[in-house]
C-alpha cells in the first residue's frame, strides 16, 4: 500500500510539473538584439585578442633567417 501511495503521488507531481512547463512565462523574456550584439561583439574582441598575443608571443626573439656562427670557447684550452 505504501508503494501505491508513493507512485500515485509522483504521478501527480510528474502531471503537475508537465502542465507547469506548458503555460509560456511572462516574466521569462528572450534578450534582447543589443545584448546579443555585445555578446557577439566582446566573443569577437576577446577572439582577435588571443590572435594578437600569439602573434607576438611566437614572433618575439625568434628569428628564422641565419645568425653569423659563433666562434669557439678558448677559455676551455
Amino acid at each position: 500500500m505504501l508503494g501505491w501511495a508513493t507512485w500515485r503521488a509522483a504521478k501527480g507531481i510528474a502531471k503537475y510539473h508537465k502542465a507547469k512547463g506548458s503555460i509560456p512565462n511572462p516574466t521569462k523574456k528572450k534578450p534582447s538584439k543589443k545584448k546579443k550584439a555585445a555578446k557577439a561583439l566582446a566573443g569577437v574582441a576577446a577572439a582577435a585578442g588571443v590572435s594578437a598575443l600569439i602573434k607576438r608571443k611566437r614572433g618575439h626573439g625568434h628569428s628564422h633567417a641565419p645568425g653569423p656562427s659563433q666562434p669557439p670557447d678558448s677559455s676551455s684550452e
